[in-house]
């Protein structure tokens, strides 16, 4: 039986893409951003990529017991993300999917990567405790503890984010062949694109997509490859001003680059700004909550 104890802040799949051709057994590089430490991590075994894992993260306690369904839930969109990102890696058009509902999974998941961040939790549970009324109004005032109002809260967060951008309009921005995107802990973030709000995720160590609800009735797929290094440039600077407890690079010389960032006034400051901006509670008083499963 699966026990879902080690729960990936961004699923393996995806960091596979910056394992380094040069490196031994099948490694990336990362930069530990709290321990100010650079080292290889293996994709490989059973703690592949263990600088991404947190143990039951995704995972509260209920009467003592550990209640698996949001990381389930997490696990159960990543086949049909993991889909999406291949072909947008291989900037295929259009997507196709094994199943009919693999397009909406996918872009569940890819909205989901948000909250997988070990950080961006803690920022909702600290809001949370306090925050009592906030607590209050998220749970029915049923006495729920932080952290199980976190994460029952994720499902609808999710869905909710993902609907309101149906149909999605995705800009996939390719790096050229000699420089590559670099990833972190938290790879999402906010932009204006085209005078529209925007999301900006990083796919691959070759990919990035910027997506937003289509202004047609359809959904929109298109594909740029960059050729100003500079603009790749900047946009590594902004993912690791983004980045709070990790970032990864395919090359120890572009991880030097970043890691450096870490170091700045301007990461500082982009810290001391970092704050909950909202929690959806419209729909949890009678939507999903996080159990136990039934003794047989």
């Amino acid at each position: 039986m699966t026990e879902y104890k080690k729960n990936h802040t961004l699923p393996k799949m995806m960091l596979k893409y910056w394992v380094d051709p040069g490196a031994p057994h099948e490694s990336t590089h990362v930069y530990d951003i709290r321990k100010k430490k650079k080292f290889l991590s293996t994709g490989r075994g059973k703690t592949a990529f263990s600088f991404a894992i947190q143990n039951d993260l995704h995972i509260p306690r209920i009467e003592g017991n550990r209640a698996t369904a949001l990381e389930q839930w997490f696990s159960n969109l990543e086949g049909s993300l993991a889909d999406f990102i291949r072909q947008a890696h291989n900037m295929k058009v259009p997507f196709s999917f094994r199943t009919n509902t693999g397009f909406t999974k996918a872009i569940m998941g890819l909205v989901a990567l948000e909250y997988r961040s070990r950080y961006n939790l803690d920022l909702i549970q600290k809001q949370l405790w306090n925050d009592s009324r906030l607590l209050s109004d998220l749970t029915s005032g049923d006495g729920t503890e932080p952290k199980r109002a976190t994460l029952e809260n994720l499902i609808h967060l999710v869905t909710e984010r993902a609907t309101a951008i149906r149909p999605t309009k995705f800009e996939f921005l390719h790096a050229p062949a000699d420089i590559s995107w670099i990833t972190c802990d938290r790879p999402c973030l906010d932009l204006t694109w085209e005078s529209a709000p925007a999301k900006l995720v990083v796919l691959t160590n070759k990919t990035i997509a910027i997506y937003q609800q289509s202004s047609c009735a359809e959904d929109i797929i298109r594909h740029t490859t960059l050729e100003d290094h500079k603009a790749v440039e900047a946009t590594n600077r902004d993912i690791a001003l983004n980045a709070r407890d990790w970032i990864v690079a395919d090359s120890a010389c572009l991880l030097d680059q970043a890691s450096c960032i870490t170091e700045t006034t301007e990461w500082q400051e982009s810290v001391d700004k970092d704050h909950l901006v909202e929690i959806p509670v419209d729909h949890l008083a009678t939507g999903w909550r996080i159990g136990l499963p039934a003794e047989d």
